[in-house]
């Protein structure tokens, strides 16, 4: 029986003892989109908003949303019980989301994700595609050759370089893709390869990858646009690529948006190929 009525249901922030609960509902109902890996998100929930749906019974909706300062909110993971309408949970949740982020002075919402059950139903509540994103994935090809820049000396990045990378970040990419502070802190402690390029002194260009098991992904790769053209995005990937191999990865894969030519161009030639998987960027205006 599905409940289309949440009568009872009230609308709250979730804490790390609510952990269980929400993995219980992630692991059992098919409506779920989520971006992280199922142990990051108790932790997450000190440094995201998390709110739940609940009544007398269960735990109806999980929602779990990344303040990315100045402009964005991320949707980082929606979850909702079998039993449970997703429109009436998303008539909970959705303005509950937004109030938090009006409240943190954010100008935008935004989901990013392939789950289709969810992109059919925002536009009703204000959400449009601001554009779509491409995956590209790298096996087993070899890399090429490159002419390394004279002066690009590339160094492991380190917390203290944190507000030259955010500077870059903001000029090398519009306010949807920015990252936040907390995401370059943790990255910058824990991400499997993250260096900087300096020329002359100055931070330019940095490229920065995860990996899940034998699976490498190369969560950002950034240029300053002085310096776009001159070889050093293609010598950071490089570098990057060879940091993944050597770790044993047998995969790497990549986002780009589908009309960034000059980044597919240079992926490509790293032997990477587009797959089939293209999402919407939704995004509401707070």
């Amino acid at each position: 029986m599905i409940l289309k009525s949440p009568r009872h249901a009230t609308v709250r922030k979730a804490t790390r003892h609510d952990a269980r609960a929400i993995q219980t509902l992630m692991e059992n109902n098919w409506a779920v989109h989520t971006r992280l890996m199922p142990p990051e998100i108790e932790s997450r929930l000190r440094s995201c908003v998390g709110l739940l749906v609940e009544d007398d019974v269960t735990v109806r909706a999980f929602t779990l949303v990344e303040p990315q300062p100045p402009d964005a909110g991320l949707l980082l993971t929606l979850a909702i019980h079998d039993n449970s309408a997703i429109a009436p949970m998303l008539d909970l949740l959705l303005p509950a989301i937004e109030r938090e982020l009006c409240a943190q002075n954010l100008k935008f919402v935004m989901q990013i994700g392939p789950a289709q059950w969810l992109t059919d139903l925002l536009p009703a509540y204000g959400f449009f595609s601001e554009s779509q994103i491409v995956t590209f994935e790298w096996r087993f090809q070899p890399l090429p050759t490159i002419s390394p820049h004279p002066k690009l000396e590339i160094v492991p990045g380190h917390l203290a370089q944190l507000p030259a990378l955010l500077a870059l970040d903001k000029i090398a990419f519009g306010p949807t893709w920015r990252k936040p502070r907390t995401a370059f802190k943790d990255a910058l402690g824990g991400a499997v390869s993250f260096n900087v390029g300096i020329i002359d002194g100055d931070i330019v260009a940095y490229e920065w990858c995860d990996m899940y098991g034998d699976h490498g992904h190369l969560t950002r790769l950034a240029t300053h646009p002085k310096f776009q053209g001159q070889g050093v995005g293609a010598q950071m990937l490089h570098g990057a690529m060879k940091a993944l191999i050597a770790r044993g990865v047998r995969t790497i894969t990549l986002n780009t948006q589908v009309d960034n030519l000059p980044s597919q161009r240079l992926y490509r030639r790293f032997g990477f190929t587009e797959t089939p998987q293209i999402v919407d960027v939704m995004v509401k205006m707070l």
